[in-house]
């Protein structure tokens, strides 16, 4: 992505949304025009990504499409994240407990790890809602409260993790990467608590 040096922390955060929608809105008019998952309701936007959002300095974020909401992850300033193959699945500690992201490459916006949230986006009415709901789950993932690991975390790290979980650093998976945008959607009227610690099942 473009480098912002010598830009305030807002307009850091403002161009890095920017330049992220620029390119799901391109993607959008180039690879998913007439697709019948999309809802026509919605637009590319995107949340988060404020300094007080991050993971050891990586940018934090809600990204909205009109056929997916992802919780995406960024790399630090300056950081390589060559080391993840593509497709390599990762577990991640926020304060409300640990989330699985799958590493990407986009050829414009470069390495990224990313959870489905929501896919296709069906059950919202309009962009309002989309909105509400990312910056609802964005805010619930920073609050301890929320914190009860699902069975699957639990298994998990207790099986393919070390003790230095929390570090970021973890160990990845050989399995071949799904599709991040097919994964289950959270089902209609779930709690924000239960979407968050365990709801989801696969």
């Amino acid at each position: 992505m473009t480098a912002a040096q010598g830009l305030t922390p807002d307009a850091q955060v403002a161009l890095l949304r920017q330049q992220i929608c620029a390119r799901y809105q391109q993607i959008e008019q180039q690879r998913m025009a007439g697709l019948p998952l999309l809802n026509p309701e919605l637009a590319v936007a995107c949340c988060g990504f404020e300094p007080q959002l991050t993971l050891q300095q990586r940018p934090l974020g809600i990204l909205i499409t009109p056929w997916c909401m992802n919780l995406m992850l960024l790399p630090a300033a300056g950081e390589c994240w060559n080391h993840w193959a593509v497709g390599a699945r990762q577990m991640i500690d926020l304060p409300s407990g640990y989330y699985e992201v799958i590493h990407g490459e986009d050829e414009v916006l470069g390495r990224y790890a990313a959870c489905s949230l929501f896919s296709p986006m069906f059950e919202f009415a309009d962009q309002t809602a989309a909105l509400a709901t990312g910056e609802s789950i964005l805010t619930a993932l920073f609050e301890a409260e929320h914190q009860a690991p699902s069975e699957r975390a639990l298994a998990m790290i207790e099986s393919d993790y070390d003790e230095s979980v929390a570090d970021f650093e973890l160990s990845d998976f050989d399995e071949s990467a799904a599709d991040i945008q097919s994964e289950p959607a959270a089902p209609a009227g779930l709690s924000r608590r239960g979407f968050l610690t365990g709801g989801r099942r696969r």
